[in-house]
């Protein structure tokens, strides 16, 4: 690799690891302090930005150490652990996002039926399985036979969560034409307001879920052609470690109820 393509490599990880640091430690700490966060989807957004803090924090800094002394030998333990450490944070991402499209899923799915879709101790369960499986997949893709099944597990998954979310905006279409149907009745303005707020927090994931489909997919392609290994080293990497830093700026973005609960409890520090 060129002295050129190191430094600049080395200079933009730096950059993303402190800033996705900042980010996800903010939002882990946020939904940590207040106890009207620490419940249903957003336990699993702290799950999310644990996972994502994991790969800015320790795998990007690992990743540049390798960059800048690539030249030395003996890195075999280094590399290994490195390996570990990314593939856990960022199978630990992508199903913290699986677990999240699933709840959406089942959120709309039933929209009229219940209120409660998942307690806090469900919602623990699911997170435990979450870093379970990732761990699993951290050392299982990282040998035979799991390495050669990894593109086609990957590949799955996308056309698994695009099929999730066609379903997702197909059942919002169904919802809102069944309420428009019954307008006029006194629970239709209950019904439509409780949409909208489904329809906007689907939005939400569906776009976390988009820019991590955007920075994984040239690595599935990449593991399709058997390059993986190469293309991550010299610039994948960086792509997918940027998905652990755009999390958390559209969760942020997005959310109405974080910025409220963000300002309360700055106010009070």
């Amino acid at each position: 690799m060129s002295a050129a393509r190191i430094v600049s490599l080395s200079i933009l990880n730096g950059f993303l690891s402190a800033f996705g640091s900042f980010m996800n430690l903010t939002v882990a700490f946020v939904i940590f302090k207040n106890k009207d966060l620490r419940k249903g989807l957003n336990l699993l957004i702290l799950s999310l930005s644990l996972a994502d803090l994991l790969t800015n924090f320790l795998a990007q800094p690992m990743y540049i150490y390798l960059l800048v002394n690539e030249t030395e030998k003996d890195l075999y333990a280094q590399k290994k652990a490195f390996q570990f450490f990314a593939f856990l944070s960022l199978h630990a991402s992508t199903n913290n996002l699986a677990a999240i499209t699933l709840y959406r899923l089942r959120a709309l799915s039933r929209l009229f039926r219940h209120i409660i879709l998942i307690t806090r101790k469900q919602a623990w369960i699911v997170i435990v399985i979450v870093w379970i499986s990732a761990g699993i997949m951290a050392a299982v893709f990282d040998m035979e036979p799991g390495k050669s099944a990894a593109p086609f597990l990957h590949l799955a998954v996308i056309l698994a969560w695009i099929g999730s979310y066609v379903g997702i905006f197909w059942l919002v279409r169904k919802h809102k034409r069944r309420i428009l149907s019954k307008e006029g009745i006194p629970s239709s303005p209950f019904m439509m307001a409780n949409l909208k707020y489904e329809s906007g927090a689907a939005k939400t994931s569906a776009v976390l879920v988009g820019t991590s489909l955007i920075c994984f997919f040239p690595v599935v392609v990449f593991e399709m052609l058997g390059k993986a290994d190469e293309m991550r080293l010299l610039w994948c990497y960086t792509l997918l470690f940027a998905g652990a830093v755009i999390n958390p700026c559209v969760f942020v973005c997005r959310s109405q109820q974080f910025r409220a609960a963000f300002r309360k409890t700055f106010q009070c520090l």
